[in-house]
């Protein structure tokens, strides 16, 4: 049977899991600000029937609002523990 003083808690190297978690995270946040973006546009263009520049228009509008929205407020997390 094992000894069960091989495992001390604590004692794992998690860099590897942090950067995975720290990558899943950014690509969540700029994925959802992709996929929001061509929904604005296709419901613009197709659903609404304003055109396709006034797609584009809102569409671009939202992605920099979009883009310093997440820049700002959900900032990469520091490496301070």
């Amino acid at each position: 049977m094992a000894a069960e003083d091989h495992y001390v808690h604590g004692e794992m190297d998690v860099s590897q899991h942090n950067m995975t978690y720290r990558g899943f995270m950014a690509a969540c946040k700029w994925l959802s600000l992709i996929i929001g973006a061509h929904i604005v546009f296709f419901t613009v263009w197709f659903g609404v029937g304003a055109g396709f520049i006034a797609a584009a228009a809102s569409t671009v509008i939202m992605v920099v609002a979009g883009y310093f929205f997440i820049r700002f407020f959900f900032p990469p997390p520091s490496d301070s523990h």
